[in-house]
């Protein structure tokens, strides 16, 4: 019997958490490629995870452990009708309302199968309780549960994304649920073959005989829930703003969560618990260093850092919520406040943060509230009798704000900063390393610093003249008056700059005129009659445009069109005036409907350094081609600190039998507002490419034998630096 409960179990989680990467990669083609996808569809799979447990839990306090499993046995037959999972909803306002439109079609595409499978580990695990005396003790198996989550997680990105296409991968979940379906009928035939009434009377008894769980019990729960969600969110954020949203970098830091579930609920005990309290010191006071600083460090660097911190304060968090489990009687009542927590830290990330802040200020305020509700109850209660204790973490705090804000103002780099801070942080953490509480307000000092620091004097000097932050990520117009230039900036990368009052602005940045594009726009000259171009940024490249000529932007953020068309920072597309327009909405969606044959288009749609990918695959390039003239030029602006694109940009004109070049262009100017860039042209014609096949510079991108990304098949790990 325990091996049957099992094995429904640990199947039942492999198909919740195989879903959730499988659907969200069905959608982030439909909305742009955005990091939000994943935070957004977390968000919709915590809240149907609720309603699972909700009714669960409801559902054996109406009809008792029998009726209810006799009902579940039946409703568990019903998805069926609704699988193989389809996006089965028009994308037509897709961009418009991204989060009510997403939520809205998972709803109606996986909400039934998905609902049903959620209540399934509650359930389960009251239903072996039932059974006998010796399965008194049913927690066990959610570590079982937990298990074929993070098998499912960690099957997709290695073993099911590289072999299999998305319709496939669809079929096959619909056998896997059918052969789930089976397990939990025969579950709920053993229960229903247990062998007293009796049995269940003896536990309702149990039941009103039970201590009664208070509110703060109930609250405590909630926080300890919430704040291992809310961060695995933040941090998720995190990697895919400057990488790409993959999910690779999804399932990471949720794998870490799943984990450290396992180990809570399998096999913690106290002497791990304090071993995991005493590594705590060591793992985050890095990621905080990292994060006050904002110190730009290799990806093989900073990915550990944060997952291994996230993973620490989860441990301890989850740790708790496994110390403070009830008795079966409350067993579906727990699993609904963890549900429930889980479920905010997603409203927080998802609804609240976005409207709140105009930074991803989330991600350090779970930090702190993390660190400050996994501290031990003696040693808060210690903290708040004695509050003359936290003087040295207080003082830490203040001296850390005071050498952030030196270090800015003197124009101190990142990394120096963060060695500074290192002084502060070692003065609390000398006195605070074995005590949680004390070490835990330095930390939350700490980050008050940056909040601090930022309000008083931004990372990397000027001054923030606008900030905004939408579903497609998070915008910043600065200044740098050493230079004279005003710059856009998204999460870590430039995305344009121009000189402050210049009303005929030069082109800048990756696009300045002895650049890779500024020498194809000088080779085009007049020929570049019609131009269009994926990605406004300040709309830099605009200053290429010539009387007579017509350029198109194709810009999926209406925030991004507002900036860009705002005198007081930008004036790249006033100047150009009647020649230059903007198309909103997905670039693959629009470039399909639109009817124009573009001389030159340019793809330069990158969200901070991320890369969309579904704008990289051989479907997106066929849709290029067709909104070219016959003696079009495709361009592809590919600068990227963390992947290479030029193989995946090599292997694309290969399946379409391209004539493609490249060059790689080091020149730095930091005086005058230039970066280094990289860039990739092709076209049907080889002639169109004499001119800058001619220059030394310029070198043919030759394929190798890998695959092409498709829109079912994208694989980031070979790509990575």
């Amino acid at each position: 019997m325990p091996v049957l409960f099992a094995t429904a179990l640990c199947l039942n989680a492999l198909l919740i958490f195989w879903v959730q990467p499988l659907f969200a990669k069905m959608v982030l083609p439909l909305l742009g490629g955005s990091p939000s996808v994943w935070t957004t569809c977390m968000l919709f799979f915590q809240a149907a995870l609720l309603a699972g447990y909700a009714y669960g839990h409801a559902g054996i306090r109406v009809l008792g452990l029998r009726r209810h499993a006799m009902l579940h046995a039946v409703l568990v037959w019903l998805p069926l009708l609704l699988l193989p999972i389809v996006v089965n909803q028009g994308t037509d306002t897709a961009t418009d309302q991204p989060i009510a439109w997403l939520l809205r079609t998972m709803g109606v595409s996986v909400g039934l199968p998905f609902v049903v499978l959620a209540s399934t580990a509650p359930l389960l695990q009251r239903w072996y309780s039932s059974l006998d005396t010796r399965s008194s003790d049913p927690y066990w198996l959610y570590s079982a549960s937990n298990v074929g989550s993070f098998a499912a997680l960690l099957a997709f990105p290695i073993l099911l994304e590289p072999a299999l296409p998305l319709g496939q991968q669809t079929a096959i979940w619909k056998i896997g649920y059918a052969i789930v379906a089976a397990l939990l009928t025969a579950c709920a035939v053993a229960v229903l073959r247990r062998s007293s009434s009796t049995s269940e009377v003896a536990h309702q008894d149990d039941a009103r005989a039970a201590e009664p769980i208070t509110a703060g019990t109930r609250l405590r729960w909630l926080a300890l829930s919430f704040a291992p969600s809310t961060l695995m969110l933040g941090v998720t954020t995190y990697l895919s703003t400057d990488v790409a949203p993959v999910p690779l970098l999804w399932v990471l830091p949720l794998s870490c969560y799943l984990l450290t579930f396992i180990v809570a609920f399998g096999w913690y005990s106290d002497a791990m618990h304090t071993n995991v309290r005493r590594l705590l010191p060591s793992v985050l006071l890095p990621l905080v260093l990292l994060i006050v600083s904002e110190a730009q460090v290799a990806l093989w660097m900073a990915i550990p850092i944060h997952v291994l911190g996230f993973t620490v304060l989860a441990m301890l968090c989850h740790g708790e919520l496994a110390k403070d489990r009830p008795g079966v009687q409350h067993l579906t009542e727990f699993y609904l406040w963890l549900a429930a927590g889980g479920v905010l830290g997603g409203v927080f990330n998802t609804l609240v943060a976005p409207q709140v802040f105009t930074s991803v200020a989330e991600y350090p305020l779970a930090i702190a509230f993390a660190a400050l509700v996994c501290v031990p109850k003696t040693q808060f209660r210690e903290a708040v009798a004695n509050p003359q204790t936290m003087m040295r973490p207080a003082f830490a705090a203040v001296l850390a704000t005071v050498v952030l804000i030196g270090a800015r103002l003197g124009g101190v780099a990142r990394l120096p900063t963060m060695a500074f801070l290192g002084a502060p942080a070692l003065i609390f953490w000398s006195g605070a390393k074995h005590n949680t509480a004390r070490f835990s307000v330095g930390i939350v000092g700490l980050l008050a610093a940056l909040a601090v620091g930022n309000a008083i004097a931004p990372a990397g000097g000027g001054r923030t003249l606008a900030a905004d932050r939408t579903f497609f990520g998070v915008y910043r117009v600065r200044t740098d008056p050493a230079r004279g230039l005003v710059s856009l900036v998204h999460g870590t990368t430039t995305h344009g700059r121009q000189v402050i009052g210049e009303t005929n602005p030069e082109p800048l940045t990756y696009f300045h005129r002895k650049s890779p594009i500024g020498q194809v726009f000088e080779t085009l000259g007049a020929e570049a009659r019609s131009v269009g171009v994926i990605g406004l940024g300040t709309g830099t490249l605009a200053a290429y445009a010539q009387p007579g000529s017509r350029w198109t932007f194709y810009e999926i953020d209406g925030a991004v069109e507002r900036i860009a068309r705002d005198a007081r920072y930008f004036h790249y597309l006033e100047h150009c005036g009647e020649k230059c327009s903007v198309v909103l909405g997905d670039a693959r969606l629009t470039l399909a409907e639109s009817q124009v044959a573009h001389d030159v288009l340019v793809l330069d749609a990158f969200s901070s350094d991320a890369i969309p990918i579904h704008l990289l695959t051989t479907e997106a390039l066929r849709t290029y081609e067709t909104r070219l003239s016959e003696n079009g030029v495709l361009a592809f602006h590919i600068s990227n600190r963390h992947i290479k694109l030029a193989p995946v940009i090599a292997r694309l004109a290969r399946e379409r039998r391209l004539t493609a070049v490249t060059r790689l262009d080091k020149g730095v100017d930091f005086k005058h507002g230039f970066e280094a860039s990289e860039w990739v042209v092709m076209s049907r014609r080889p002639e169109r490419l004499h001119a800058l096949v001619a220059d030394a510079r310029w070198t043919s991108l030759i394929a190798d034998a890998r695959p092409a990304w498709t829109d079912d098949f994208s694989n980031i790990w070979s790509e990575l630096r």
